[in-house]
């Protein structure tokens, strides 16, 4: 019998975005934003919030884990559909020139329990 792993997959993506934090912010947590560069949802930024990204092959169940406006949105993603019965998280953190950086960032990180 197979037992499933407890392996975690991981990935970062940082990229330099040229507009101010609290812009790259509203794309981030606006629904009507959200589904213009992703998917169709009920996202709140709140802290608990349980919300899903829909697409017409399914949805993607999420909740909203830590929120700091303008800096820090941490998302736990999971769906039987998309991965399998496993859960996942992700976060996007936003560093702007008062972070010491040149230009504003976007960093995406996340993980996939196997």
């Amino acid at each position: 019998m197979n037992e499933p792993s407890t392996k975690v997959l991981s990935f970062v993506i940082e990229r330099e975005i040229p507009y101010p934090p609290e812009k790259i912010w509203r794309a981030l947590t606006q629904p009507h934003l959200i589904e213009e560069w992703l998917m169709k949802n009920d996202f709140k930024p709140v802290v608990g919030h349980r919300f899903n990204l829909r697409a017409d092959w399914g949805a993607v169940d999420c909740q909203v884990l830590t929120i700091e406006p303008n800096k820090t949105l941490w998302l736990s993603v999971g769906s039987a559909a998309v991965l399998r019965g496993r859960k996942g998280w992700m976060a996007g953190v936003l560093c702007g020139p008062g972070a010491g950086l040149g230009a504003d960032r976007l960093k995406s990180a996340g993980a996939i329990q196997r």
